[in-house]
This record gives structure tokens, C-alpha cells and sequence, in this order.
């Protein structure tokens, strides 16, 4: 019996694997669901640096005033500090730190029809 319930997120997704909030969880943020769209298309690995370039030029307004490197910078930040841990962690797809590569997961075939 476990006293403080499950601990991690992929103990949280085995106990209640329908549940469609958890998958909300996931796709409330813009930079998340486009990682997930960009390596769905591409279907195989992808590069880090290319999913920091697709993503700040789509985000990018030059009236606000930063340069396209500035934002590029911000976006390749939480990519890697925050976005890209918490999908690996929920198994929608692998993140090779040292090699800079994102490569879909089998869960990731799932969520598919949620990102349309």
C-alpha cells in the first residue's frame, strides 16, 4: 500500500492511463504541443537547434523589440530545462541530452488526433 500516492508522473499516467486531463496537462502549452506536432511530421529524430528555430521564428514579433537570437535563446532554454524533460517523462518521446537529438516515443502516436 502506498501511503503518498504515486511519486512520479509515469506512475501517475499507469493509474489512470484514460485519463484525458492528464493528456491536458501536457498539451496546455503552445511551445509543448509544437515540439510534439514538429516530431510527429517529421517522424523520426530531430534535432534540438531545429526545434529551437521552427518554434522562436513562429513565436518571434519584432515590434516587441528583442532580436530573433534573444528569443531563440529563451526558447532553446525551456525547451531543454522544462519542455523536453517533461515529455520524455510522460513517454511521448526521448530526449538524447548529449547528442542535442529529440526522437518520438510509441505514446506519442496517441496523441495525434488531440494536436489537430
Amino acid at each position: 500500500m502506498t501511503l503518498y500516492g504515486p511519486t512520479t508522473v509515469s506512475d501517475r499516467l499507469r493509474l489512470d492511463e484514460h485519463s484525458r486531463p492528464r493528456w491536458d496537462d501536457v498539451l496546455c502549452n503552445d511551445r509543448r504541443r509544437a515540439v510534439l506536432r514538429y516530431v510527429l511530421e517529421a517522424d523520426d529524430e530531430v534535432a534540438v537547434r531545429t526545434l529551437v528555430s521552427q518554434i522562436a521564428d513562429a513565436e518571434h514579433d519584432a515590434t516587441l523589440g528583442s532580436t530573433l537570437l534573444e528569443q531563440r535563446q529563451r526558447v532553446h532554454a525551456a525547451l531543454r530545462r522544462t519542455h523536453l524533460p517533461l515529455l520524455e517523462e510522460y513517454g511521448l518521446l526521448e530526449y538524447e541530452r548529449l547528442r542535442g537529438l529529440v526522437v518520438p516515443a510509441a505514446q506519442l502516436s496517441e496523441l495525434e488526433s488531440a494536436l489537430e
